[in-house]
């Protein structure tokens, strides 16, 4: 089975659920640039790349890389984008990003029935592959 999700769709949750615009780009294909811009002019534009490191049936582990003069900034934005999602979903450990699926209600129920396969980062969507248990 595979699901397609836009980067747009992602963006606008993104900012229903944290109150934070970003904008999505392919580096590869699991290699994700996030681009966050603050607006203000003496405050420059962050810019990540998530890497896709493993998938589980039931979790994604990423790391995030960004220049050297960035990780504080970076270290200060992901607890903001995190603070609004449900306990136990993201988990942030040297820079590393493990996402509970499980923790979501809907994708909880999705993954009594489907296992994850794979994660493909395309142009202008993610592509997840998923098998039926």
């Amino acid at each position: 089975m595979k699901l397609s999700i836009t980067y747009k769709e992602i963006e606008n949750k993104v900012k229903d659920l944290t109150k934070v615009s970003l904008s999505l780009s392919k580096v590869n294909e699991n290699t994700l640039n996030v681009k966050y811009s603050s607006g203000m002019m003496f405050l420059p534009n962050i810019e990540i790349s998530l890497i896709i490191t493993a998938i589980y049936s039931n979790k994604i582990e990423l790391t995030y890389s960004c220049k050297p003069l960035m990780e504080i900034a970076v270290e200060k934005l992901l607890p903001k984008l995190i603070s609004n999602l449900p306990k136990g979903v993201i988990e942030i450990e040297n820079k590393t990003i493990k996402v509970d699926l499980e923790e979501i209600e809907q994708a909880k129920k999705v993954l009594k029935f489907l296992s994850l396969s794979d994660i493909v980062i395309n142009d202008e969507i993610i592509e997840v592959f998923a098998e039926v248990k």
